[in-house]
Order: structure tokens, then sequence, then C-alpha cells
């Protein structure tokens, strides 16, 4: 929900709310603000009836309006770009009927690209994710503030290849981790870099700038600042191999899928 959009459904509320204090008492006028005990010529049983059931008016439009709010807090960006059979599974809403270019994707929110199928993901500050066919990703936690440039994002690629593309500089006290399975990678700068996460290990290629590659799990000690067009390879329980460069050729038939 837009600025615009909250400020027409307060709006409606505050003319809705006087209505109903008016129709509550018949007896108080625009310039009295307090509702008498016992207003004059009504009974008191009505009045009483009449105040309960404005009080739970009120409680049910404050609830609708907290579980709107909520809802447009929780999506995290929308679907820019989708090829062949997308599908998302909500928690606690089980899976999103139709998915197309324009579909909202909400945080805890499963994306998942079927055989042959590709999505692209844009999250409310630009960043883009791209999904390559068979790949699965869950944005844990995202939040992104333009008045101080600040963001947090944790995601999840359950399985498969994804890329990840972030051109704004945020602020210092921001991060943007993803995590698989065996491997965390973390950055707080620009970035372009190319995940495959697999069951025996994870893929690291970064593509621009560098990016921090650790072990998923904080028992296993070791860490590289992967420099660009540089790779490595997080297997569990083990930190990250030696990185490689990637010459020309091997760099663009990785990315292949996720461009």
């Amino acid at each position: 929900m837009n600025k615009d959009a909250l400020s027409r459904v307060r709006q409606g509320w505050s003319i809705a709310s006087g209505s109903l204090i008016k129709w509550l008492c018949p007896a108080v006028r625009q310039e009295q603000m307090t509702v008498p005990f016992k207003p004059h010529g009504q009974p008191f049983f009505l009045f009483t009836f009449r105040f309960v059931f404005t009080v739970l008016i009120c409680y049910i439009a404050i609830l609708g309006l907290a579980a709107v709010a909520k809802a447009d807090a929780d999506v995290v960006g929308a679907l820019t770009g989708v090829k062949g059979g997308i599908t998302i599974d909500r928690p606690g809403h089980g899976r999103v009927a139709k998915v197309t270019a324009g579909t909202e994707l909400r945080a805890g929110d499963v994306l998942t690209a079927g055989q042959d199928a590709q999505a692209q993901l844009a999250l409310t500050d630009s960043t883009k994710i791209y999904i390559a066919p068979q790949a699965s990703v869950r944005v844990n936690h995202y939040s992104y503030t333009p008045d101080n440039n600040k963001r947090k994002a944790f995601i999840k690629v359950i399985s498969g290849k994804a890329r990840f593309i972030g051109n704004r500089q945020m602020s210092r006290d921001s991060a943007f981790i993803v995590e698989t399975q065996s491997a965390a990678i973390s950055t707080n700068r620009p970035f372009d870099f190319v995940i495959n996460a697999a069951p025996d290990a994870t893929e690291v290629l970064s593509l621009f700038a560098s990016v921090r590659v650790k072990n998923a799990s904080y028992l296993i000690v070791g860490t590289i600042d992967l420099a660009e067009n540089f790779m490595t390879s997080v297997a569990p329980n083990r930190p990250p191999s030696q990185p490689v460069v990637m010459k020309a050729r091997q760099r663009k038939e990785y990315i292949r899928e996720v461009r």
C-alpha cells in the first residue's frame, strides 16, 4: 500500500468514526468531544449496546489496518521476468495461484524455477536476482530504508544457481548476506556474483568487486575475500577452497543460465 492509498484509508476511517460517534449518541454535537454517560432521552441499555458495538467496530478496523500494513511491509520485491514454470510457495497460504511478471514476493516465500524455466526478481532497492532452471531461493529477511540508504538482506539459495547484482552503495551498517547449505557470502558494496548450490559443495564466482566467503557453520574457521573473476568452492564442514581465476570462456559458460 502506497502513501496515497494509506492516506485515503485513514481519511475514510476518520469520517466513519465520526459518524459512529454521532450514531452512538445523537446528543453529541461537533463541538462537544465527550460522550455523556447517560444521554438524555436515550435508554441506558441502548446506549450501552451501541457503545460496545462501536468499540468492536473500532477494534476490527484497527486489526484490518495493521494486517494491511504488515502485508505491505513483508513485500520484498517483484518478479520482472518469468520464463517457463515458476512457482511461489507462501508459508501459511500455500502456493501462489498464478506467477507472472509483476507478481510480488514476500519475506519467507520460496521461489522455484522448473526445468527450462528462469525468473528475474527486483528487490525494492533495485537489487536484481536471477534464478536459473531448477533453482530455489528464499528471502528470509529484507528491509530497506531509502532515507538513510540502509539495507538488511538475508537470502537462502536452497538449491541450484542464482546470480545477484547490486549497483548501489549502501550505508556502512548495511548487510547483504546469502547462504546455502554449506556457504555464507556477504558484502556491503556494489556486487555481482553467482552461486551454484549443490548438496556436495557450493561454488561462488565473483563477477564484479569482491565478496566475503566462509562456511555457513560458525564452527568452521576460514574466510576469504573473493576478488573479481575468481571462483571458490565451499564443501560442508570445510573452509572455502583456494580461489582460482576463471578464463573468459569459462566465465561465459558459467553464467549462461543467469543473465
